[in-house]
């Protein structure tokens, strides 16, 4: 069989905030969903407007986001796209309005779709394939963290400074296999198999009948998983503005923003084993 020898991918999940704007107790079901369209259209230097067509490879372009341990060959193409669907169980209690203690619990259904590949097999044939969608599902990686809350709060409207961290247990399933029986490859994989760290800062103005901003980064480190394996170090940066509408018990906080995220490793290499 082949394996990755300190294989890292380019995908990181992130952790997406959200707060009470007094930050008190909670708990919910959150649903979240990521897109990514055209793995073609991610190697252009101009992330915001490309054109609807394959386009031209640019010298000194990104990587796109491909799987970087799998035993096939992309042929990229403006038709390929991965979707990354996740429900979350959050849990969040507050110590005097000063510490923030959080779990999250997610269950997550991975799929990627690929307009044209070229499998390697264990003989070492290559054998094109054409539109092949892979999907995972299952238990993701629980996070349990803690954040201190510095800064101002005169009850109808609060500055904040919240400096934390977040620890991923290996609870996910990382085994997950083909209808063939081989195991998919560790980027569309719902748990890593590894301790992963985050370390956050986020800001966050409110009024309890005004507009509000919350903006925030985030440094994750992650270990070595099962399957000798680890996700690239990775940081990304988020702000929003939001605006809260109160009738009685209900709060309505409709809200928009801006996301980035940059990740970092080496390519894997490929040894063949018994």
């Amino acid at each position: 069989m082949t394996q990755p020898q300190g294989a890292w991918a380019c995908d990181i999940c992130n952790v997406f905030e959200y707060q009470t704007v007094q930050n008190g107790h909670f708990f919910g079901v959150f649903f979240r969903q990521q897109v990514q369209n055209g793995y073609s259209l991610a190697d252009q230097t101009n992330h915001f407007f490309v054109p609807v067509a394959h386009p031209a490879p640019v010298a000194g372009a990104r990587l796109a986001h491909v799987p970087v341990d799998a035993p096939i060959i992309v042929q990229k193409t403006y038709k390929d796209y991965k979707r990354l669907s996740h429900w979350e169980l959050r849990w969040n209690y507050s110590i005097r309005r000063k510490v923030n203690i959080s779990l999250i619990v997610p269950y997550e259904t991975n799929t990627l779709h690929l307009q044209e590949v070229n499998e390697r097999t264990d003989q070492g044939l290559v054998l094109p394939q054409t539109d092949t969608t892979m999907q995972t599902q299952g238990l993701g990686d629980a996070m349990l963290g803690a954040e201190y809350l510095l800064g101002v709060d005169r009850g109808v409207w609060q500055f904040l400074v919240k400096p934390g961290f977040l620890m991923l247990m290996p609870t996910g399933n990382y085994r997950t296999q083909s209808p063939a029986g081989r195991r998919y490859f560790a980027d569309l994989q719902p748990g890593s198999g590894a301790w992963s760290w985050v370390f956050r800062l986020n800001l966050q103005y409110s009024h309890l009948q005004g507009y509000g901003f919350f903006a925030g980064a985030n440094y994750r480190w992650n270990g070595i998983g099962q399957q000798t394996y680890r996700f690239g170090k990775g940081v990304n940066a988020y702000t929003h503005v939001f605006y809260q509408f109160t009738r009685g018990e209900m709060r309505l906080i409709p809200r928009t923003g801006v996301f980035f995220s940059s990740t970092r490793g080496p390519m894997p290499t490929f040894t063949k084993t018994a």
